[in-house]
């Protein structure tokens, strides 16, 4: 199988592999306690141990990050957390050295040490700028295994290294989740393709219907990556990505002018599988993001209902009454069941 990479996944490889190549010899010429974190370090914490008050005076804390920034880039500098074979940043020499900075021996870190947070000061200017980078340039948000190679990363950055408090959300913070809304936005742009007209043929053997239903699984496949970082991201921003911007526009408008509409309620079970169950069960309420799409199943109920008093035969009142079961489980399922009553 050949695997085609796109323009900008090219050069970003052929500019890690030259930079890779290009570093072997950096620092050769460089006296060991001026180019290993490790001999850096102890000069600094036999600074901090022996001369505290002069250490201190020195703002030697303010100064670390600028210290250990170029020596920790070095190292990670084929790092890519999108790859199934990349180590956690966390197993690097790097991070395991600096852990213990400026603690004694058989001591634990006191509480009022800025030295403590050295390592989240770091992740934020040196690891979060080329995650943002990786990003731009190598994720491809279509791809689930990268999207969750990715939510991992970010999950274990958010509880352990980045404040959650949102009034201490950094500039690198916000430019790494810009850079994933971005990427996400465009991926709808360009793949989120469901075209939609009146006249759509009810041949479901017809090659544009067959197109049309490659083309849906694949907005399902998009709506699932994006749902991904339901918990991960601010609340909002998956809404807006998730439903407003690809199941309101593109999906609920397709399924709207489907001449089968006993077909269409595969199609819907596809979009309850997808979404979270934990939107469910925080309320008893249906989720005001979701009334469009719940407005929708409220109609199909009253769609299939009419047609049901239509029909001739045992089987088809049977394929009816079977289809508005389900749909009513699904509006169920969301909370959405009072639409069904005010209708009625």
């Amino acid at each position: 199988m050949i695997i085609k990479l796109s323009p900008q996944v090219y050069v970003h490889a052929s500019q890690m592999i030259q930079a890779v190549v290009s570093t072997q010899s950096t620092g050769t010429d460089v006296r060991n306690e001026f180019s290993e974190i490790t001999f850096v370090k102890q000069q600094f914490e036999k600074w901090k141990l022996q001369q505290g008050e002069s250490y201190r005076n020195a703002y030697i804390t303010q100064c670390l990050p600028l210290v250990f920034s170029p020596l920790i880039r070095l190292e990670m500098l084929g790092w890519n957390p999108l790859q199934p074979s990349c180590p956690n940043f966390e197993e690097y020499s790097w991070f395991i050295s600096l852990m213990t900075y400026g603690v004694k021996e058989g001591h634990d870190p006191t509480v009022d040490d800025p030295d403590t947070n050295l390592i989240p000061i770091i992740v934020n200017k040196v690891l979060l700028p080329k995650i943002t980078r990786l990003i731009e340039s190598c994720w491809d948000p279509f791809s689930y295994q990268q999207t969750k190679r990715l939510e991992a990363l970010l999950t274990l950055l958010f509880e352990d290294y980045i404040p959650q408090d949102g009034s201490k959300k950094t500039a690198e913070v916000d430019k790494m989740i810009k850079a994933i809304q971005h990427q996400i936005e465009q991926l709808i742009i360009h793949e989120a393709f469901l075209p939609f007209t009146a006249d759509r043929s009810s041949n479901q053997d017809s090659k544009v219907e067959r197109f049309l239903s490659f083309q849906y699984t694949k907005c399902i496949k998009i709506l699932k990556n994006i749902l991904v970082w339901d918990g991960v991201l601010e609340s909002e921003l998956v809404f807006k990505l998730s439903v407003d911007s690809l199941l309101n526009r593109h999906i609920v408008a397709f399924l709207q002018t489907s001449p089968n509409y006993l077909d269409t309620v595969d199609k819907i079970d596809m979009i309850i599988k997808t979404l979270p169950v934990t939107w469910f069960e925080r309320s008893d309420k249906l989720l005001p993001e979701l009334n469009s799409f719940a407005t929708y199943l409220a109609s199909l109920t009253q769609t299939i209902e009419r047609k049901q008093s239509q029909c001739a035969t045992d089987v088809d009142k049977k394929l009816h009454k079977t289809a508005l079961r389900r749909v009513m489980s699904m509006l169920l399922r969301i909370n959405g069941m009072d639409l069904v009553r005010r209708s009625r």
